[in-house]
């Protein structure tokens, strides 16, 4: 009995790691902004990250002024959290990416507030990987 003990809880210490479907690399990511109250759409706007086992989290997510904290992955599921102090206001935010082989699709979720007020800011996450780094 102890000793199936002692393997359930080694197998579930491990499994994160085993689990985890990530891949590294090149990738092409595609963001579509919408915003609350703007009656028109930001253009997608699609770039190149190179991400890695240290930062997966995107740089397009990495604002100037803001902090981003890895809440970790899980299988193929990565999440985060975000503040960011501007010039304008404070933000506050999540995200999240869900990988598939070498696609991936996710979301971000910003609500900014500033002297005008509140506004909320979603961004659509999409990607493909290319390859490895450069």
């Amino acid at each position: 009995m102890r000793w199936s003990l002692l393997l359930i809880l080694a197998l579930v210490m491990t499994s994160g790691v085993a689990a985890a479907e990530i891949r590294t690399g090149l990738w092409q990511i595609t963001m579509t902004v919408s915003i609350t109250g703007m009656p028109t759409a930001v253009p997608p706007q699609t770039q190149q990250e190179c991400l890695s086992a240290e930062n997966m989290v995107p740089q397009t997510a990495n604002a100037q002024g803001c902090k981003v904290r890895s809440n970790g992955a899980r299988g193929n599921r990565l999440e985060w959290t975000m503040t960011c102090d501007t010039p304008n206001g404070k933000a506050n935010g999540s995200g999240h990416m869900e990988f598939n082989g070498d696609s991936m699709q996710g979301s971000m979720e910003m609500v900014m507030n500033g002297p005008a007020g509140s506004l909320t800011v979603v961004t659509g996450l999409s990607g493909r990987r290319l390859g490895d780094c450069r």
